[in-house]
């Protein structure tokens, strides 16, 4: 895929999430938004967030980048390591967060 590409589309994304950010922070009359986890790492997001609720008068906290982290690499690690082990899920779970690694079934 060409860089520019990727950029459109991540700019694409970037402007939607602000604005559905914004319309919700509005709609509910809230008084501070704070983003969190693997997306708040994304510097054009943060930049946006940022200066749409600068200019709204909305307190906008984002953590450092380094505490913006997902948690995919783990759960890739959990599921291999189950797999190896012969633990096995079945087409009846569901994600639930929380969800215990030990409630799967082998």
């Amino acid at each position: 895929m060409p860089s520019h590409v990727a950029a459109g589309f991540q700019q694409s994304v970037v402007e939607v999430l602000t604005a559905k950010t914004l319309k919700a922070a509005k709609e509910y009359n809230v008084k501070q938004v704070i983003a969190a986890g693997g997306v708040a790492a994304n510097k054009g997001l943060r930049a946006s967030l940022e200066m749409t609720f600068e200019k709204e008068g909305i307190h906008f906290y984002v953590p450092p980048i380094s505490l913006c982290t997902d948690n995919a690499a783990m759960i890739a690690a959990a599921g291999t390591a189950m797999f190896m082990d012969g633990k096995r899920g079945n087409m009846e779970m569901n994600g639930r967060p929380g969800m215990p690694l030990a409630s799967w079934s082998k």
